[in-house]
């Protein structure tokens, strides 16, 4: 698909679970989010969220409904209560959470970083600010591996940074600052150096990559818009 069509359905995607805070509505967003990541093949990189959109989804469910007062308690532990109506909205906004993410993982899955670069000059994004947040979401991963390979070095070193209370944490954690945040001043002069030489910011820069608009992006947004349409109308 045409970058742009990709943006604007990730945009239409993420307001419809904003429509409706009853839970059975958001359950057809969870399931909606879940057919978008079938239809992209990327059911797999939603298994391994797994272990974060689990945990999110619980802490949404019971932060919701041990502190937002409505109606007649159910259940009362100190200061703090559950009522049937609050614990409805708790799962309301756990599922609501949890389709919007499921929305972006799959836009992150079938998206490479030079088609959101592209898609966001498309749509009326200045290339230079379309540029640093595809290279943001590029880079991400970098430093995360550079922070994994400190600390397999402190470890092998004898220094363990994730022992102890999370103060002793926290003073471990210092010594694991420094090597990265060296890593990151060492690899942004490289990328200056390389994006002079490629005569970044040139009047006469040349599209990398160039996509048509098709026949298959205009019959997937006006799906998009229909089900949008559609859901706004049969909202709770």
């Amino acid at each position: 698909m045409h970058p742009s069509a990709k943006l604007v359905g990730l945009v239409l995607a993420f307001c419809h679970p904003l429509l409706s805070s009853d839970p059975l509505y958001l359950s057809s967003s969870l399931g909606f989010a879940l057919a978008v990541g079938a239809s992209g093949r990327c059911l797999g990189n939603y298994l391994r969220m797994r272990k974060f959109l689990i945990p999110l989804f619980t802490a949404s469910v019971l932060l919701w409904a041990l502190f937002r007062r409505v109606g007649e308690p159910l259940l009362t532990l100190g200061p703090l209560s559950i009522s049937p109506e609050s614990l409805r909205y708790g799962l309301a906004m756990g599922l609501r959470i949890t389709s919007l993410l499921l929305f972006g993982v799959a836009f992150l899955s079938t998206t490479r970083i030079e088609e959101l670069s592209a898609g966001l000059e498309a749509v009326g994004v200045p290339f230079k600010a379309g540029f640093v947040l595809s290279l943001a979401v590029r880079l991400l991963p970098t430093f995360t591996a550079t922070g994994s390979e400190v600390v397999q070095a402190q470890r092998a070193r004898g220094h363990d940074p994730f022992s102890g209370g999370p103060l002793a944490r926290l003073r471990k954690a210092v010594p694991l600052i420094a090597p990265i945040l060296i890593y990151a001043l060492r690899k942004t002069d490289q990328l200056s150096v390389a994006l002079e030489a490629r005569g970044f910011g040139s009047p006469d820069r040349r599209p990398y990559l160039t996509y048509r608009f098709g026949l298959r992006d205009a019959l997937a947004l006006g799906t998009s818009v229909a089900i949008l349409v559609l859901s706004w109308r049969l909202r709770p």
